[in-house]
């Protein structure tokens, strides 16, 4: 999991925290999908890398990056909004909605939602 998540920027693999994918996996079995996840951004190697659009994302985002509990994902045929719902209701760390961007950013950190 760790290469598959690695900085595409500078190919640096990192640890993944499994409780990060573990949030993913249950967010994916609550949707229920026939196709798996795009990963959008996994770890890297540099939090100022972490933008959301033009505008960076609140610091913490890219530090979670930067160590490994967060990531970033889309699905095409589910929306923001559904899958930010799903990882909402597992009650289990940050969820951040990028409908712009059309990703939502989950992490293992506090609980708390966001969104654009």
């Amino acid at each position: 999991m760790s290469y598959f998540c690695r900085d595409r920027e500078t190919n640096t693999v990192h640890s993944i925290d499994t409780r990060v994918i573990d949030i993913a996996a249950a967010t994916y079995h609550l949707l229920d999908p026939e196709e798996p996840y795009t990963l959008n951004r996994g770890f890297v190697s540099d939090p100022r890398q972490v933008t959301n659009g033009e505008n960076p994302e609140a610091k913490p985002n890219g530090s979670f990056h930067a160590n490994g509990t967060a990531l970033d994902v889309s699905l095409n045929s589910r929306s923001v909004s559904q899958i930010s719902r799903a990882a909402i209701s597992c009650k289990a760390g940050g969820v951040g909605s990028y409908s712009k961007q059309n990703y939502v950013h989950i992490d293992c950190n506090e609980i708390r939602e966001w969104g654009s």
